[in-house]
């Protein structure tokens, strides 16, 4: 007869990287601590059936769909669409919740990890939130009412979230991503660069980012007189970019690449991180703290719309402590954004010091979190 697992665990949350890409690092390091101890677990995620399905699934967490109902803080027709969305999720998840009865839920927000947290809340069942971001989100804020430990990214929002509630993780980033680490040299030549030039790498964020790849290949021949681009482009710009760079590219004839276009970075992600000379990214905080556990120098240009300003928030913190260097988009032009990118390039002191920035940003959220867990389930 099987054994019955000692403890269940539900993870809630999705609808981007930064929701989802945590609960993955946690579950890394549950795994590897059940397995040390001889402990049997099992893990479950209760949210929405997004892009994220297949990668929570070959993580070995079992996957529960739930509608998913997005808290905006603007006005729009579709938060009307969304009221009947949430009760229908929270019904189910009172359902899904009661056959699981899981030890703990660990809610990391995004569409229908509210639901989760008022049905476990219902069952008594203990919760444990986490905010990555330098600003609290409306979902975390209302979710720290409710749940026994809220796990903080930023210092600075343990108390808006409540000081005795809150536990410092620093970085939340996947233990997987950190070993994929390889030699300079070698990660560039691995991907099809020339070593010995610079490169640089960017991101925006799991989505893409279409004003930043606009940004790009309008400029694309000017960027390549400075540095190699490995451009990571979204899935849903990555046909657009490469209609208008392949007629650009065609016929280089060289041995190395100058300019080189991915949809979303999945096996080669640890690669590309480890290959660059400068990042340009937007300013999740996931995104960030995944580039400082690789103590790259980082040129932040901040999504202006995000919610709550957490991206310049985010960029803020990373900016003074001189990890980053920060272009607001209003201000991306070719110029400024040519300027900031030759300082980091050309100057190795400045490079040094950022990378040094960067690796004062701790990285072992999901430890801490797991320490969290299994406290509570003993």
């Amino acid at each position: 007869m099987p054994k019955i697992p000692d403890t269940r665990i539900l993870f809630a949350g999705g609808g981007s990287g930064g929701h989802v890409y945590p609960l993955i690092a946690v579950a890394e390091a549950l795994i590897a601590r059940a397995t040390k101890n001889g402990m049997l677990i099992s893990l479950h995620y209760l949210g929405p059936a997004d892009d994220y399905r297949e990668l929570i699934e070959n993580q070995g967490i079992h996957f529960h769909h739930l509608t998913g109902a997005k808290l905006r803080r603007y006005a729009t027709f579709s938060n009307i669409l969304d009221i009947p969305k949430f009760f229908i999720g929270f019904l189910w998840a009172l359902v899904k919740l009661y056959a699981l009865m899981p030890d703990v839920v660990l809610s990391k927000g995004g569409p229908g990890a509210l639901a989760v947290i008022y049905a476990a809340s219902f069952y008594r069942i203990p919760i444990i939130a986490h905010e990555s971001d330098a600003v609290s989100s409306l979902t975390t804020r209302l979710s720290a009412k409710r749940a026994r430990r809220i796990g903080v990214s930023f210092a600075q929002v343990a108390s808006a979230l409540g000081e005795k509630k809150s536990f410092l993780t620093g970085g939340v980033v996947r233990e997987s991503l950190r070993r994929g680490d390889i030699p300079q040299e070698e990660a560039k030549m691995k991907l099809g660069f020339d070593p010995e030039k610079p490169l640089m790498l960017v991101l925006g964020g799991s989505q893409g980012s279409e004003r930043i790849n606009t940004f790009i290949i309008s400029n694309l021949g000017v960027i390549l007189r400075e540095t190699q681009v490995l451009h990571q482009t979204g899935v849903r710009g990555y046909d657009a970019v490469r209609a208008v760079t392949n007629p650009l590219l065609a016929g280089a004839g060289k041995d190395f690449m100058a300019y080189r276009t991915e949809p979303y970075f999945v096996q080669n992600y640890a690669t590309a991180l480890a290959a660059a000379d400068c990042v340009v990214t937007r300013a999740g905080s996931g995104t960030l703290f995944e580039i400082a556990s690789f103590q790259k120098p980082m040129l932040i240009i901040p999504l202006p719309e995000s919610a709550q300003n957490h991206q310049q928030e985010n960029a803020r913190v990373f900016r003074a402590s001189g990890a980053a260097r920060v272009v607001e988009e209003v201000n991306l032009t070719q110029g400024i954004f040519m300027t900031e990118l030759r300082v980091i390039l050309l100057d190795e002191s400045v490079r040094t010091t950022m990378q040094n920035a960067a690796a004062s940003f701790p990285v072992v959220g999901a430890a801490r979190i797991t320490e969290e867990i299994l406290a509570i389930v003993g």
